[in-house]
């Protein structure tokens, strides 16, 4: 009788460890896709990131591009602007006006012409 208790026990106690050693396999393989699938994630969003950062500094170079284009604009306005007062000033003949008028209406033209220009320039930054 005490054979058959020891049996049973050695059998229960082979389940058992067996059973521990499944589960501890089942456990380790668990942690490890885990693992796996994190550090997957991670390479993913650090991918993902790194696009946006791309996306910025492209956006980022744009901007620079269009504000230079912006800065010569107004560079180009303000000459405009020099030339007309230049020409409201040179004038002394009613003659001489009137073709000044004409130059400066031309001149002004040209002004909201790059005044557009800039308008569409801060469009396209924004």
């Amino acid at each position: 009788r005490l054979g058959d208790e020891k049996a049973v026990i050695a059998a229960d106690n082979f389940f058992l460890r067996a059973s521990v050693e499944m589960l501890t396999q089942r456990a380790i393989d668990g942690i490890q896709t885990a693992e796996n699938q994190t550090s997957a994630d991670c390479e993913s969003s650090t991918r993902e990131m790194e696009g946006y950062q791309q996306m910025v500094r492209e956006k980022e170079k744009k901007i620079a591009e269009l504000s230079d284009q912006i800065q010569a604009q107004e560079a180009v306005i303000n000459q405009l602007m020099e030339q007309v007062t230049s020409q409201a000033t040179a004038v002394s003949s009613a003659d001489e006006l009137g073709k000044a008028v004409m130059e400066v209406v031309n001149l002004r033209r040209r002004v909201n012409e790059a005044e557009d220009e800039k308008q569409k320039a801060f469009a396209r930054v924004l």
